[in-house]
């Protein structure tokens, strides 16, 4: 998935005020192979 697609699903589960959603999908971009070229 892509960063601007990743950022979108999270803020319409924020939106939704799913916050098990939100952080189950942040964990899963921060473990994105592309993700961790950008941090590292």
């Amino acid at each position: 998935m892509s960063k601007p697609a990743i950022a979108h699903a999270i803020i319409t589960d924020i939106n939704k005020g799913d916050d098990m959603a939100v952080t189950s999908r942040v964990i899963t971009a921060f473990n994105e192979p592309s993700f961790k070229l950008k941090i590292y």
